[in-house]
């Protein structure tokens, strides 16, 4: 399925770079400590993919060099949670809740193109899109990362 999903990457205007020799899953484990809840199926995707960006360099898979702060794309993989926690400035009860939100939505997928917005896994596995204002509002858009990247090559999203 990976396989399938990068050659539909490259048919539109992606730029897919994968690894030549997958990483290893402790290393992402180790990375993604924080989501013990990551299914297999993204981590077989992070193992393979070391980098997918659109045409237009506004939209970017989050894979491992963006986690390890090793990547030249300005936006950082968690700015987002940044961007919320400096709107609740000292309100401790409202960083909180910001904190424990992204706790449980790991960002897969960050755009810069119209608006800021992404796509994360959440804690049971869903696929759910976001944008600003209100980043930890969220929609769901598929059950599995698989169904998701199914979703994203029968063009019904992105």
């Amino acid at each position: 399925m990976i396989d399938d999903f990068v050659k539909w990457l490259k048919s539109n205007g992606w730029c897919v770079c994968r690894y030549d020799n997958k990483l290893k899953y402790d290393s992402l484990k180790e990375v993604l400590a924080r989501y013990s809840f990551v299914d297999e199926s993204y981590l077989k995707f992070l193992s393979i993919i070391k980098r997918a960006v659109n045409e237009t360099k506004n939209m970017w898979f989050n894979c491992y060099d963006e986690f390890i702060g090793n990547s030249d794309i300005a936006f950082k993989w968690n700015e987002f949670e940044t961007i919320s926690l400096e709107a609740a400035e000292d309100d401790l009860n409202w960083q909180k809740d910001i904190r424990l939100f992204w706790d449980n939505h790991l960002p897969i997928i960050m755009s810069v193109a119209d608006t800021y917005s992404y796509y994360a896994m959440n804690l049971n596995g869903k696929i759910v899109f976001g944008m600003e204002p209100e980043f930890e509002e969220v929609k769901i858009i598929a059950n599995s990362f698989e169904e998701f990247i199914n979703k994203i090559m029968t063009n019904k999203i992105l």
